[in-house]
């Protein structure tokens, strides 16, 4: 973990106990994405690469390859955390060597709570929720200023890279993201959704004024065994409020995702392997997101049903 992340949320990330028992984690699956809020806000680590099969030409012979988000998370309380992420990408010519860019600082603070539908205290029985979280985020613009055309090129695909949360490249903004989220659990499979707000001020351009964003996304997962979780994502964002001329003109296509995860509580280890597909064009992207979850102290429902069972 990169030390400013560690030194905001270390603390936080020591303080949750892990839930290693098998039974348990049956009852309390682990739901985990890297773009979506977490209801049951738990501490937990992203190392996120995006990668194109085929690379996209940027003018002459310069060539996008990646993307890399460092994102964490920390639980501050049993409903309240702390979020960050430092985003970063490749550009290189070919057979040359490949230059770094830089997207755009983010903290931000997230809630949730969880509503079981039914008090059931025997573990066998399917469990039925509502999650529902709400989080604030700040985009702070230090991103790669755009001295030639091909890095211009690049942040604006990096956005394509992130449908849901293009402000981590848009350019010449401070940008503040409100988002709500909902989702509903029942036994090994849930549903989630989300939309976003994100004002900001535009600014170092012929004609300085204020930006809108607006995001949604939607989340399909199941995990019929408590090391797999199988997901579908589908997400896009769009300009509302922009200058005459605005670098960073936010129009990403629908892109459906498609993954599977792996769940290793025991070495609060949590891969996943994803590809993406632009809806619009066909694009299609690969990924990786080496993701550690610290398990949360089970719930109370969890801990009820636990005490019922004959060891």
């Amino acid at each position: 973990m990169p030390p400013m992340l560690l030194a905001c949320f270390g603390p936080a990330l020591m303080a949750s106990p892990l839930a290693l028992d098998s039974d348990l984690a049956r009852m309390e699956p682990a739901f985990l994405s890297a773009s979506f809020l977490d209801t049951r806000i738990r501490s937990r680590t992203h190392v996120t690469s995006r990668n194109l099969i085929v690379t996209e030409p940027l003018g002459s012979d310069w060539l996008l390859n990646s993307t890399v988000d460092l994102k964490a998370a920390g639980q501050l309380t049993e409903n309240v955390g702390l979020t960050g992420t430092i985003p970063f990408g490749f550009l290189g010519r070919e057979g040359q060597n490949v230059e770094p860019f830089f997207g755009n600082l983010k903290f931000g603070v997230e809630t949730g709570w969880l509503f079981d539908l039914e008090q059931i205290t025997q573990p066998d029985r399917p469990v039925s929720q509502i999650g529902l979280g709400f989080s604030v985020d700040a985009y702070f613009p230090t991103s790669t200023d755009c001295l030639d055309q091909p890095f211009c090129q690049a942040l604006t695909i990096a956005q394509n890279f992130h449908p849901f949360e293009p402000e981590l490249y848009v350019q010449n903004a401070m940008l503040f993201r409100t988002r709500l989220h909902g989702d509903f659990r029942y036994d090994v499979v849930q549903g989630e959704v989300e939309v976003a707000l994100s004002p900001g001020f535009a600014f170092d351009l012929p004609e300085d004024g204020a930006v809108l964003l607006v995001s949604w996304a939607a989340r399909l997962s199941t995990q019929p065994i408590p090391e797999l979780e199988l997901y579908s994502e589908v997400a896009s964002s769009f300009t509302v409020v922009s200058p005459e001329v605005f670098y960073s003109d936010v129009d990403s296509p629908a892109m459906l995702t498609l993954a599977a995860r792996l769940h290793l509580p025991k070495f609060s280890f949590d891969p996943a392997l994803f590809t993406s597909i632009d809806l619009d064009d066909a694009t299609v992207l690969v990924g990786l997101d080496l993701a550690g979850l610290i398990r949360n102290r089970p719930s109370r429902r969890a801990r009820r049903a636990m005490d019922d069972m004959d060891f």
